[in-house]
């Protein structure tokens, strides 16, 4: 199915701040979503678009995470955003990496299952992990899909662009939410 016809259901299917009945989901639409920044780069030089820049500058600032842990091909391009926040940055591989608490994993959608058998993510009681592109082609959407039904992960936002899977104590269900 073409791209822009998904990118249509999602709309349909997604739901607005009024929509969700979670106040950490109502405050995400807010300070994320529909935070009005100008439309433009903020690094004009990267792969991202300035949409996407922008929703990821925003999803930052609203988890605060104390250090950012990155994959895949877009680390550079988003570890200059990150960088650009004050929070550290550590561009690792699949094989070497901690995690602390408060990390916040970017990564494409692709690496995130190579990742997720490490012993450190598979015992960590608290956990954001921000997948880019998750509608980029039919493999990422299906490996999407397996991702959001893992019983590790509590939470998870889909928000076209993004992608987030979260598992933490305060979320007492599994709920998973299209966002707009």
């Amino acid at each position: 199915m073409k791209k822009s016809l998904k990118f249509a259901q999602h709309l349909m299917k997604a739901k607005g701040r009024h929509g969700t009945h979670s106040p950490f989901v109502y405050a995400f639409v807010e300070e994320v979503l529909r935070k009005k920044n100008k439309k433009q780069s903020l690094f004009t030089d990267d792969i991202l678009p300035a949409k996407q820049q922008q929703l990821l500058a925003n999803t930052i600032a609203f988890l605060k995470p104390e250090r950012i842990v990155l994959f895949g091909n877009n680390a550079t391009a988003i570890s200059k955003i990150a960088q650009s926040s004050g929070i550290e940055v550590q561009i690792a591989n699949t094989n070497t990496f901690t995690i602390q608490h408060n990390d916040v994993i970017i990564a494409d959608v692709e690496l995130a299952k190579s990742f997720l058998s490490n012993p450190e993510i598979q015992q960590a009681k608290q956990l954001a992990i921000l997948l880019h592109s998750p509608h980029s082609n039919a493999d990422t959407e299906r490996i999407w899909s397996e991702l959001i039904a893992l019983e590790q992960f509590n939470m998870t936002l889909d928000y076209w662009h993004f992608g987030l899977l979260m598992s933490s104590p305060d979320f007492k269900i599994k709920q998973h939410f299209l966002l707009r």
